[in-house]
């Protein structure tokens, strides 16, 4: 119905309820049978509005009410008074049906707009926008409205808006500015209503969330793991002012060689060590934004696995010293640097120091001692064991008659040494035993500078001898005596001397006949023979070995070597041990002699070793001799080591580093050498 509509019948409606001396309307629905009727006490007023309402109508069984804003009522008597309660403003129109069950038949009154209800007094203020969720940083238009305490519109009410400055700035135009901290912000924003002489304030929170998708940091920028371990990654989101972002999706990705990772950052790293930078990527995304991080993974050695011993199974003499290393390692076979090692001797056969170096009893055993190391890391430790036979070393040595031609003449004698390839020899020997073996007590002739060392390799230099000494163009056929087991040894030798034009004839013969040979002397004839044999030595009696070998009546010179100083010298007792070195084709340090003091100039030289950069590792290989005991490495970056060939070391930065290398021998004494790195 429209407005004009409803107002006449409001105002009819108001007519009839002063012409009515009885203060009430009636509405009277007949039929022929029944009628049904209701009047009420009141039709307009203030929400809450109580109506009474009285039936008059005619019996019936039943009655039902409609009161037109969505409520209904059941009653039996129309006997008793029935009410309701009007909350909303509004006009309704009421409706009565009388039920009559015996003949189903029912009277409804007609639907009259009979009630107008308006709004209650000022009770509080509505928010139109239910509530306010702004992103940080942003503005927002709000806007309210007054009410009564059933939610009816109260018009034309003027508001007073504030706001915590925290949660953001209101304007007089009501735009709200959020502040840039997201957060739950209660009671931030209040408004204040006034209305017939009543004010009310009604608060309300502010809730701030975060803007968009800025920014990505991962927890761990440098993630220290274990070999074939596994670490949950993490990454955290942020807006442009660091409020954190929940509901991002990430994508998590990996380099080759850093390991594996899952869509839910669960990294499992590599079972090779080694450091990976920016290996690890992180992408967020939401709403179309998008943003990445990047990490690096440094590999670490895992739990400690084995350790192994070097030089293995060996043999020394008695009373002799040998440095034994332990070298630690993981279940993949990475190096666990500077673990704690602890050695002991099973059997009582002898002494070690917590260095590794063994020294075997001052008597022969036949029966092998047992050493054993105990490698301890992180609170897990592993043993190794390894064996040593103490007993007298056998010595190879090629010899020659020097009274008999042409090996009388020095320059034969040299050319013959000149002509042998003693690198090459020692690589095939070194196939057969864990370390170098000291080279034997040598002897310099009195006519010779004392500190000219050699020959070494130089068939040049054995061609210019041999032509000097009457043989330009090589000797007549060679009988060469070669005792059994040396045979491979032998043809590398005989190779060398055929380079000289020597023309060699090796010839197998046992120790027997060989010895019986150099004894009688009944075949030297006019013309020497080379032989190629070993001997037993005991390498701790230099004067014993010296003296059988090259003294005049030495009963094993065969060389029949002789020199009137060496025999004076070793007669009188006043035998000194020389003291030389010299340096191999990569400046290592060979010493000559086994008691070769550490003092006597010996140094290193890494800068001719050239260490190899790759990135931030850095790699610095070289010789290692018997004569060292432990080599310390001082990287430059703060963090030292003890570590044999090849040394090896990561860098966390870029930049220039010195590297300081202190060797330690035997005698306690050190040799020091440095040398500057560039890396990254």
């Amino acid at each position: 119905m429209p407005v004009q509509g409803k107002n006449t019948m409001i105002k009819l409606a108001r007519c009839f309820l002063i012409f009515l001396l009885l203060g009430c309307l009636v509405f009277t629905i007949s039929s022929c049978t029944q009628q049904t009727n209701f009047k009420f006490d009141i039709s307009i007023g203030n929400a809450p509005l109580l109506v009474t309402f009285i039936n008059s109508s005619s019996d019936a069984d039943e009655y039902l009410w409609d009161f037109g804003d969505g409520t209904t009522a059941t009653s039996s008597t129309r006997d008793e008074p029935v009410t309701h309660e009007y909350t909303k403003a509004g006009i309704y129109s009421v409706a009565l049906t009388s039920i009559d069950k015996e003949t189903q038949t029912s009277q409804t009154t007609n639907k009259v707009d009979i009630i107008e209800i308006k709004h209650g007094s000022l009770h509080h203020v509505n928010l139109v926008e239910g509530q306010v969720e702004i992103a940080a940083g942003t503005t927002q238009q709000l806007s309210a409205v007054a009410v009564d305490a059933y939610d009816n519109l109260i018009s034309d009410v003027p508001l007073t808006w504030k706001s915590e400055e925290t949660a953001g700035i209101i304007s007089v135009d009501v735009k709200l500015t959020a502040g840039t901290n997201a957060g739950y912000y209660e009671n931030a924003l209040s408004i204040t209503a006034e209305h017939e002489m009543q004010s009310v304030e009604s608060t309300f929170p502010i809730i701030v969330i975060h803007g968009p998708l800025d920014h990505i940091t991962l927890e761990q920028k440098s993630l220290q793991v274990a070999a074939g371990q596994s670490v949950q990654l993490g990454a955290h989101v942020f807006d442009v002012y660091e409020n954190k972002i929940s509901e991002a999706e990430l994508t998590w990705k990996i380099t080759d060689g850093a390991g594996t990772i899952n869509n839910d950052g669960m990294l499992t790293a590599a079972t090779k060590t080694g450091n990976h930078p920016d290996s690890i990527t992180v992408t967020a995304e939401l709403n179309g934004n998008s943003a990445v991080d990047h990490g690096t993974v440094k590999i670490t050695p895992g739990a400690i696995s084995r350790t192994e011993i070097t030089p293995g199974n060996t043999a020394v003499t008695y009373g002799q010293s040998v440095s034994f290393r332990a070298s630690a390692f993981d279940a993949y076979g990475n190096v666990i640097l500077n673990p704690q090692l602890s050695w002991e001797v099973i059997d009582d056969k002898g002494t070690i120091s917590q260095n590794g170096i063994f020294t075997a009893d001052l008597a022969p055993n036949p029966m092998p001692t047992t050493i054993m190391v105990t490698a301890t890391y992180s609170g897990h430790s592993v043993t190794s064991k390894a064996t040593v036979t103490v007993g007298l070393w056998r010595m190879v040595y090629l010899g020659m008659n020097t009274k008999v031609m042409p090996y009388q003449d020095k320059r034969i004698q040299r050319a013959v040494s000149y002509c042998i390839d003693s690198d090459e020899i020692i690589s095939w020997a070194r196939r057969e035993i864990s370390e170098n073996v000291r080279p034997v007590h040598s002897i310099i002739d009195p006519d010779e500078q004392k500190n000219k060392i050699g020959p070494i390799y130089d068939l040049e230099k054995a061609d210019q001898l041999l032509a000097e000494a009457g043989y330009p163009d090589g000797f007549m056929p060679t009988r060469f005596y070669v005792s059994p087991g040396l045979m491979e040894l032998a043809e590398m030798i005989a190779a060398n001397l055929d380079e000289l034009w020597m023309n060699t004839t090796i010839i197998s013969i046992n120790d027997y006949d060989l010895n019986k040979l150099q004894v009688e002397d009944k075949k030297w004839g006019d013309w020497g023979y080379l032989f190629l044999t070993d001997t037993q030595v005991d390498w701790y009696n230099a004067p014993e070995l010296l003296g059988r070998l090259f003294s005049s009546d030495g009963e094993e010179n065969f060389t029949y070597y002789s020199n009137v100083t060496f025999d004076r010298l070793f007669d009188s007792g006043s035998f000194d041990e020389a003291e030389f070195f010299y340096f191999d084709n990569n400046k290592a340090v060979i010493p000559l002699y086994w008691n070769i003091p550490l003092s006597s100039g010996q140094k290193m030289f890494l800068d001719i070793f050239n260490p190899q950069v790759n990135n931030l590792h850095v790699t610095v290989n070289g010789v290692t001799e018997t004569w060292a005991t432990r080599i310390h490495w001082d990287w430059g970056d703060g963090t030292a080591e003890d570590a044999w060939f090849p040394a090896s070391h990561n860098y966390l930065t870029s930049g220039t580093y010195t590297i300081t290398v202190t060797v330690y021998g035997t005698s306690g004494s050190t040799v020091t050498d440095t040398v500057a790195v560039t890396v990254g």
